[in-house]
């Protein structure tokens, strides 16, 4: 959940003290970690690797399905919570986004299990 509220800061018109680069992009990256961890949470005794994939396959489809513009998911879209999750046009800098957000998430899920193990 953390990982959503702050991803929703970042988009907020509270946040213009934050520098552009994080308005632009950290939401992106925070939102594929919360997802990272909403999976992690609904299949617990799955591997991070498989956790990674697994996100990166779900915000990958949800990127491109913005691709789609028709009448219909065009006013899902337009509505909350829809809009944040669905997003509204393609961005190849969402992809790249995504990609570090789930590794982010990634890494830290595993250098926990780690640290557990001991």
């Amino acid at each position: 959940m953390l990982c959503i509220v702050a991803a929703l800061v970042t988009r907020s018109p509270r946040a213009a003290f934050l520098p552009e680069f994080i308005r632009t992009y950290a939401g992106d990256a925070l939102w594929a970690s919360g997802l990272y961890f909403l999976i992690a949470l609904l299949r617990s005794s799955a591997p991070p690797f498989e956790l990674l994939i697994s996100t990166v396959l779900i915000s990958f489809a949800v990127e491109a399905s913005q691709l789609y513009q028709a009448d219909w998911i065009v006013e899902l879209r337009h509505t909350f919570p829809l809009g944040y999750f669905l997003g509204y046009g393609f961005l190849w800098s969402d992809i790249v986004c995504y990609s570090a957000g789930a590794l982010l998430a990634f890494l830290a899920d595993s250098a926990l299990r780690a640290r557990r193990s001991f």
